[in-house]
């Protein structure tokens, strides 16, 4: 899996998992096996995350989302 991300100023960052399974997902949605698979998005803010977290689960109720803004520091789940 791809390192954590350094993060600048407010930047957070979204990992997706399967609700029924806990698996982490890509940032297509497809379950993380292989080490060229993007897990980490980073936002600019807490906001902008919530709000593209809010357009994915409006499509989908069978992810979860986690925030984190710093690598062993999450700050929510959606």
């Amino acid at each position: 899996m791809e390192p954590f991300p350094e993060l600048k100023n407010n930047e957070v960052v979204v990992v997706r998992c399967d609700s029924n399974t806990g698996h982490v997902l890509d940032d297509k949605f497809v379950l993380a096996i292989s080490d060229d698979q993007k897990v980490f998005t980073v936002f600019e803010t807490l906001e902008v995350a919530k709000s593209y977290i809010a357009k994915e689960k409006s499509r989908t109720e069978s992810i979860d989302f986690v925030i984190y803004r710093s690598e062993n520091i999450p700050i929510g789940d959606y």
